[in-house]
């Protein structure tokens, strides 16, 4: 905790870490069609199908179907990925934090009708935080030497930070017709002090990407475009 405080004597160039690439593609979707590029839920670039307004006010209720996990195939032992138990914790806990964020506002159930919508995500990468390694960078002058490690290697997040991405999307319960739909990722940086536990990333991504969606449905997204490059 007290490494924290020497924070704001780094250079703010040096805390800056977030993931420029776009989001891959993992297959979870009903569709990907009229999916363009925005600012995702932190700063990096999501890919994203805006509902329509008129249509969503609609709707009166929710079914949160079971979050699916899509853990990476690589048999590379460089690759760090969370185990099948805790992906299934984690699936669980997001099922929970969007029953809580959508639950504000509408009525959850399990029943299909015209007033109710249904999501549908999966958590299609876990990669967890080694929150030892992530602590001494942290600290002033460690941190320093991190960031000049990861700058001659190509990287672009904090070492020892984890990552997860998600695909979700909103349909009509009875039509199944997305209304809405979401691919963003989350690399984990200075900035995210989540990686000071193993998958405090991956809740905090969750937390983040439930209030998006949710304002989102309700015409409340804070979403910009992505500025095309010249």
């Amino acid at each position: 905790m007290r490494a924290r405080l020497f924070l704001p004597l780094l250079p703010v160039m040096l805390l800056v870490s977030c993931e420029t690439t776009q989001p891959d593609k993992s297959n979870h979707l009903s569709s990907y069609r009229g999916m363009e590029e925005q600012v995702g839920a932190f700063g990096n670039k999501a890919l994203v199908k805006s509902g329509d307004p008129e249509r969503l006010k609609r709707y009166e209720r929710v079914i949160i179907e079971d979050v699916r996990v899509l853990l990476p195939k690589s048999t590379d032992p460089k690759v760090k990925k969370a185990s099948r138990e805790e992906a299934e914790v984690l699936a669980e806990k997001f099922e929970d934090i969007l029953e809580a964020e959508f639950g504000k506002f509408y009525e959850i159930t399990r029943s299909r009708s015209s007033s109710t919508m249904t999501i549908r995500a999966a958590l299609t990468d876990l990669e967890p935080s080694n929150p030892a390694l992530f602590a001494v960078n942290y600290m002033p002058y460690a941190g320093i030497a991190a960031t000049g490690l990861q700058v001659l290697q190509g990287e672009t997040r904090a070492l020892g930070a984890g990552s997860a991405s998600i695909e979700i999307e909103v349909l009509d319960s009875r039509s199944r017709r997305q209304l809405y739909a979401m691919v963003d990722r989350l690399e984990g940086g200075k900035l995210q002090p989540g990686s000071l536990s193993k998958y405090g990333q991956a809740e905090m991504a969750m937390q983040a990407w439930a209030r998006k969606v949710r304002k989102a449905v309700q015409g409340k997204s804070t979403m910009t475009p992505v500025k095309k490059e010249s």
